[in-house]
């Protein structure tokens, strides 16, 4: 491959995540004791919407009490509803979140709970489990255990006691859920007057989703009495169609990054307990706008994308799994103008999602989502160092300027579980070929295609046309090329080669004289349809015959 040239300016739309379910809480005014801290270091506040009325206070409150080593102690407390019953009723429980399972033995919890993490860990050491990154979630050990401490510690009671235990009332799954429907749009828009970026950044998300929040927690018991659960993970389950806008019309003078988010809404919140644990579920949807430059380069450019996605998905702290299909949308904006010296990658983007949690995401979260997105790349040139069409043994001068745009819709997801964040995992789901425009007036002479005909033998009317791209042309993927004779003959296409080799076509002509052939590159293997066509002319002779001349020489 010959040195190219290449210009890139990298433009994403739409960045929309609906995040899974999870585990989070937010902290009132805790009594702390020594040494502890607040629960909310990691948690996001999801009441924040700057414009919707405030919604209620959280119907339950957490605290943190006391910080060990490996484990937390928290205070909830409020109204929530019984899981079995659907009463309502206070609940006012001191919890144990076990951060580091391999330290139970240093938590302030019962000497039964101890053995029993003790031995799922030896157990989960040994086991032939798949730990792949798309298995389904089965393994205690990546889950976060709480734990009633008055419940357990009755319980160990009744053993020491000397109350029989039998398996009449064993652990079991539990599944909170809840079907959301939700249409938010929110627009950001910003003149930078200095620094690394100077110009207008212009930006909008629509999130427009039907989802069923899915969380499931095993139930610890003991004597038939709930003192704990185990979060095992979080699941979303429907539709979403994320529609987003971006424009940007500025200098980026180097690396240059900006992020803000615009709101989080709640949307849900279900309070719940399981015998004395409260619980609360929260659903929030976190809306994020940004703009990434990697180099210098003058950009305006405008367009919107439309990202559709059908998912069921779980995810955990080794992946997520599910079913998940996608569709692409696009709509261009006004026509861009980029100018660039040397290689640039600029990236607006918008973020929209579904956040669910129950306590805090210090304790444990999952997330999943889609991404929709536009990536735009610029290539330009001007010089005489890419190719002698003609073959005068002088390279041409040509010029270009051309932005191939693509689009593409990925799923995300994320998972935390006790101060620990795993992912983000991006699951490509759609990358398609938007447009291609060529900037140039009078088209990118430096796009089009270089042609060679070889010349046959004296009266003949075979040729074999060469065809390939001229040197700076920047991608690698296969071209092909449409071939016309000029002679009235069909149009005939090469098959795809790659853009520095020769395609070859071969035709006989019905006469002799002077032929011109043109090749124009009409599609490569991404979709690029440069359409510039380059020729070459070659004139067919016959073999003359002349009678030949006898002289007589008489001799006398």
């Amino acid at each position: 491959m010959n040195a190219r040239r290449i210009v890139s300016l990298s433009f994403l739309t739409a960045v929309s995540a609906l995040p899974l379910i999870a585990c989070t809480a937010q902290d009132g005014s805790p009594e702390l004791s020594q040494g502890s801290a607040p629960l909310m270091a990691v948690d996001m506040d999801p009441s924040f919407d700057p414009l919707e009325p405030a919604p209620p206070p959280p119907a339950l409150t957490t605290q943190t009490l006391e910080i060990g080593d490996g484990w937390r102690k928290i205070r909830v407390f409020g109204n929530a509803t019984d899981a079995d019953t659907g009463v309502v009723k206070a609940v006012d429980r001191v919890l144990v979140v076990i951060q580091d399972k391999t330290k139970i033995s240093s938590a302030p919890v019962a000497k039964f709970v101890k053995t029993g993490v003790t031995a799922e860990l030896a157990a989960a050491s040994t086991s032939t489990l798949s730990k792949t990154a798309l298995a389904a979630p089965t393994v205690e050990e990546e889950s976060t255990l709480i734990i009633d401490q008055a419940a357990a510690d009755e319980a160990q009671a009744q053993q020491d006691s000397g109350v029989a235990m039998f398996s009449l009332c064993p652990d079991y799954d539990k599944t909170f859920q809840k079907t959301l429907s939700t249409n938010k749009t929110y627009s950001y828009a910003n003149n930078f007057g200095s620094g690394d970026f100077t110009g207008a950044l212009n930006v909008s998300a629509n999130l427009v989703a039907n989802l069923t929040g899915k969380i499931v927690v095993r139930v610890k018991r003991s004597l038939c009495v709930p003192y704990g659960v185990d979060f095992k993970y979080a699941q979303i389950t429907g539709a979403a169609t994320v529609k987003a806008t971006g424009k940007v019309d500025g200098n980026f003078t180097k690396a240059f990054h900006f992020d803000k988010k615009l709101a989080q809404p709640r949307i849900a919140e279900l309070p719940f307990s399981i015998g004395p644990i409260p619980l609360d579920i929260r659903f929030s949807a976190p809306i994020h706008i940004g703009l990434d430059g990697s180099a210098k380069a003058d950009v305006k450019f405008d367009g919107a994308a439309t990202g559709n996605g059908n998912f069921d998905v779980i995810c955990k702290k080794t992946g997520c799994t599910g079913s998940k299909s996608a569709t692409l949308g696009w709509t261009s904006g006004t026509a861009p103008t980029v100018s660039l010296s040397g290689r640039a990658d600029v990236t607006p983007y918008a973020y929209a999602g579904i956040h669910a949690n129950v306590y805090t995401d210090w304790i444990g979260y999952g997330e999943v989502g889609l991404k929709a997105k536009l990536k735009g790349e610029l290539w330009g040139y001007y010089g005489n160092a890419c190719g002698d069409a003609d073959g005068n043994g002088v390279n041409e001068f040509v010029q270009a300027a051309v932005l191939d745009a693509r689009g593409g819709v990925d799923l995300i997801g994320k998972a935390g579980f006790v101060g620990s964040n795993y992912g983000p995992w991006t699951y490509p789901l759609l990358d398609k070929h938007l447009a291609y425009y060529d900037l140039m007036p009078g088209g990118s002479t430096a796009a089009s295609a270089i042609v060679t005909l070889s010349t046959p033998m004296v009266g003949g009317t075979g040729v074999e046309a060469k065809v390939k791209m001229r040197s700076c042309w920047p991608w690698d993927d296969a071209m092909k090329y449409r071939i016309n004779w000029n002679d009235g003959s069909a149009l005939e296409d090469t098959t795809a080669t790659d853009p520095d080799l020769l395609a070859t076509k071969s035709h006989s002509y019905a006469s002799y004289g002077v032929k011109t052939v043109t090749a124009t590159p009409i599609v490569d293997n991404k979709g690029r349809g440069p359409g510039k066509a380059g020729s070459d002319t070659i004139n067919l002779q016959p073999v003359i015959f002349q009678q030949p001349v006898f002289t007589s020489v008489l001799m006398k």
